[in-house]
Parts: C-alpha cells; structure tokens; sequence
C-alpha cells in the first residue's frame, strides 16, 4: 500500500473532530527542543478515521521554565517518565497559553507476522504539526508512545515529503524499520541509511514530485509505483536508549 511522496498535506489543528469522540487515553511527554506536552488519544465513531491523537504544547506559569528545567532533569540522566512527573507535581501549568500544536489520525491495519500469524496494528493517515513546533521531537515521541501502547505502527499509504523523510531519519533512530509487502504478505526488507532496505529494497516512489521536490526529498526512490510497500515499526525493535 505506500508510500508514494506527494508535495504536501493541508490540515487545520483549529478544525474539531467529526463523529462521536471517546478520550481513551492521556501521555505526557517532554523534548529537549519543544518542552512539556501532552498527548490526548481519541476512539471516534462516525469520523474519518478510527483513532485520533491531539498533542497540546503545555504552557507555563513562569515562561520556559519547563522547558529550562526539564532539560536539566535530562542532562542529569533523568528517565522521560520521572521528568513528566517532576514537571506535572510543580502544577504550574497556564492553561491560557497551552495549545494544541499536533494532530495524527490513524486506523487498524493487518499484516502477517514472521510466523505467519495476523496482526493488528495502527497505520499512520495524517500527522500534522504546527509550523513552530516543527524539529521539537513531537512526531517521534508520540509514534514511540503509540508503538509502546498498540505493539505495531505502519506508515501512511501516502506520505508527504516532511512524513517520508520522518520515517527515513527520526523514526529509523529510536527503532528497526522493517518493510512490508502487502502483496507478497511479509516482510521483504529492513530499513537502512538514504531511504533504502539493506538488502535494496527502495520502498518509496516519488511519481508525482517535480525535479526541485525530488531534489528536497534527497533520498532513493523507485520509478515504479510503491503503493503495496509499508514501514512497520514494533515494540520489541524500539531501541532502548534514545534520550
């Protein structure tokens, strides 16, 4: 099923979601880069999609201070889970300048395991970032938090540059990337270094990108369509240092 590269997607995180919304869960996580966040996941029936996740950057009664002293819990070798705490126990948060700053939607998806047993995982429909928030580690953190929680996490059908490029750097740092054959139903390939599997398997096609976005994806990619081809991350090939 993906991923062929398309230019971009155009999302507002201002829209509310259609359907009938149910709050499974809450996580809150902490970047280096962004600060405090926190991370809403939604069941929704009657909406596009399945499953939502709204991330909210979490606003401070003193400017920065999450930020400042969040990164010096991690300097200290601190764990993400002691320093949310530490940070949430302060009770400083400014609800007036918390904001939601990320938005990704994402559905059931099965696929044959190595021992040829079905699995269900979650595959990735949309992820949208604000503009500022853009480099601080949402989108990395919170696919972790969805792989630590559902087991399996399978990228788009169709991605935009941005999300290729996630899964071709970021995501490929904090666990094995393997790739996925919907036709063949296995695993054909693991991800490695400039958007290609290790053995050679390119899983990307880039159809419908001009010569100057070809050029901003950078990385190898197949004439041919790639639409059977999927990213599958799991939980047991998340690595375990990635602080």
């Amino acid at each position: 099923m993906p991923p062929d590269i398309i230019a971009t997607y155009n999302k507002d995180l201002r829209i509310e979601l259609y359907g009938q919304k149910e709050l499974l869960e809450t996580f809150y996580f902490f970047t280096r880069e962004g600060g405090l966040f926190r991370a809403d996941e939604y069941l929704v029936t009657g909406g596009d999609y399945q499953y939502y996740l709204d991330v909210y950057s979490i606003g401070c009664t003193t400017p920065d201070f999450f930020l400042e002293f969040g990164a010096d819990l991690l300097d200290s070798n601190a764990s993400q889970q002691d320093i949310v705490n530490t940070l949430l126990d302060l009770q400083m948060e400014d609800e007036l300048t918390t904001r939601r700053v990320g938005r990704v939607a994402y559905r059931d998806f099965n696929f044959n395991n190595d021992d040829g047993s079905l699995v269900t995982a979650k595959q990735i429909k949309s992820a949208v970032i604000d503009p500022d928030f853009r480099g601080a580690g949402l989108a990395s953190n919170v696919y972790q938090m969805l792989v630590d929680k559902h087991d399996h996490l399978v990228c788009d059908s169709i991605q935009s540059i941005s999300g290729g490029s996630l899964w071709a750097s970021s995501i490929l740092a904090i666990a094995e990337v393997r790739i996925y054959d919907t036709k063949k139903c296995r695993f054909i390939d693991v991800l490695g270094r400039l958007g290609m599997g290790v053995n050679g398997e390119i899983p990307w096609s880039c159809q419908t990108l001009t010569a100057g976005q070809i050029a901003e994806w950078g990385r190898s990619y197949n004439l041919d369509a790639c639409h059977h081809i999927v990213n599958v991350i799991s939980r047991e090939g998340l690595y375990e240092d990635q602080n």
